[in-house]
């Protein structure tokens, strides 16, 4: 955000905005830009996590279940509740098959089973986009894209989710 005060007053201030939910790939610099792709945005993204809680915006985090990351779910959560986030979104990583990002079926099961466990136990973590029952059996539903959520991308444009190429805005 390149100036994060007047945007976090701009958001506490329309009614219609319930919360944020922020990009958080993993609980450190090295695993979130081996995501991102974008040195220091670890540190920027944590900061304006903190900020917007302390403003008093409802705001979660959203991690991408990439092959770096699968098994640092946990203490991905553990820093989003530290920096004032009230839970955890897991999505599976959609896109073109890349042995750099996407997960291995193993590791994706082994995620799952992670956050199933988290979410047995209370812990303050779900489900983002869906995960086929037929690839495991989970309690992840269909998709909710443009009904409960949309995405504002880094280009400003609405989308009904940050995997639909729809441009609503």
């Amino acid at each position: 955000w390149p100036d994060p005060g007047p945007l976090i007053t701009l958001l506490r201030t329309t009614a219609t905005c319930e919360g944020l939910l922020v990009s958080l790939h993993g609980p450190d610099a090295a695993t979130h830009e081996a995501f991102t792709a974008v040195p220091g945005s670890f540190d920027e993204t944590v900061a304006n996590v903190r900020r917007a809680a302390g403003a008093g915006l409802d705001v979660a985090t959203s991690m991408v279940v990439y092959s770096r990351n699968w098994d640092r779910i946990e203490e991905t959560l553990e820093l989003s509740l530290r920096l004032g986030a009230n839970h955890l979104v897991c999505n599976r990583f959609i896109g073109a098959p890349s042995t750099r990002v996407a997960p291995s079926q193993a590791q994706l099961r082994a995620a799952v089973t992670t956050i199933e466990s988290l979410c047995a136990a209370g812990r303050p973590v779900r489900f983002g986009n869906c995960i086929p029952q037929c690839f495991v059996a989970s309690s992840s539903r269909g998709c909710t894209a443009g009904s409960t959520f949309a995405t504002i991308d880094p280009w400003a444009r609405l989308r009904p989710c940050n995997h639909a190429p729809l441009l609503a805005g």
